[in-house]
């Protein structure tokens, strides 16, 4: 008798348990071309959960049953930003388009050939090997950089420095912002996606002189973007929370990046929901760096 009451509870518990949640699914379109958009960002209002479109488009995202009429936020760079309630979007039979914005970004035409390159950022040839950032899907890391001297600055290379953890060839995109008056990361100064991998442990450098972005006195910041869910790139991160003795685990995807105690402006992206400036208690930044040429 008293084993078959243990066995109800545990129905009990686990049906109550899988009510708790439920799944929205859908796609994202362009407006324009009606073609599917990838890793469109995708966030329910007022919580840390989220999730992004595959390759295809697609998404699958696992939310609490009474958050129906909680806003989803879908942001993509170069498309306008759209929301729309977990319940409108099964109304519409989980499709949503997002319009494309086209930006006029001002450049600086300058002659000759650069006087000089320099490594701006949070550069240094070795890294401090033991320590890395472990990702969460969606998250954003970026680092402030920002010529010393007057002069006209441009955009070579963008470099970050790949961790021994992880899932080290998973593909990440780069993203490049102005820096607002805060501090902070503002527009966005790519006009399209820039998705890449690395294929080893250590500095990996992209050239992004094509898109001729000149860097201001107040800089710009150079961000790392994790994008992918797929279950081939995942891997379980161990740690421990302080004034705990047992190790906790978590799933992550994609691969860390580098730390070091450098100086200089480190803005982390949290579950997609803000900016904020660097770790909490610590004063690490990611190894995340940019090759300048500059012009007299």
């Amino acid at each position: 008798m008293k084993k078959n009451f243990y066995l109800i509870t545990l129905l009990l518990l686990s049906t109550y348990s899988y009510t708790q949640n439920k799944i929205v699914s859908g796609e994202v379109i362009d407006a324009s071309t009606q073609q599917h958009i990838p890793y469109v960002s995708i966030l329910l209002k007022n919580q840390e959960i989220g999730t992004t479109t595959n390759a295809e488009g697609f998404f699958k995202l696992e939310i609490p049953a009474d958050s129906e009429n909680d806003t989803l936020f879908f942001s993509c760079l170069n498309y306008q930003k759209a929301n729309i309630t977990a319940k409108e979007l099964q109304s519409k039979k989980g499709k949503i388009t997002l319009m494309p914005v086209t930006y006029q970004l001002t450049e600086v035409v300058v002659q000759g050939n650069p006087v000089r390159r320099e490594k701006l950022g949070v550069y240094q040839k070795r890294a401090n090997y033991g320590r890395g950032f472990s990702p969460l899907i969606g998250n954003q890391i970026a680092v402030l950089v920002k010529p010393v001297k007057r002069s006209v600055a441009k955009l070579k290379k963008v470099g970050y420095c790949i961790g021994s953890k992880g899932n080290l060839t998973t593909p990440f995109r780069i993203r490049i912002y102005e820096s607002s008056f805060d501090t902070m990361p503002g527009n966005d100064l790519l006009v399209e996606s820039i998705i890449v991998n690395a294929e080893q442990e250590g500095w990996f450098w992209y050239d992004v002189s094509n898109y001729k972005i000149t860097i201001p006195e107040n800089g710009i910041f150079v961000a790392m973007e994790w994008i992918f869910t797929d279950e081939k790139y995942s891997w379980m991160s161990k740690f421990r929370v302080e004034g705990e003795k047992k190790w906790r685990e978590e799933k992550r995807y994609g691969q860390t990046v580098y730390l070091t105690n450098k100086q200089n402006y480190l803005i982390t992206r949290l579950k997609y929901v803000f900016w904020r400036r660097g770790f909490t208690n610590s004063n690490l930044n990611a190894m995340i760096a940019a090759d300048v040429d500059f012009f007299e």
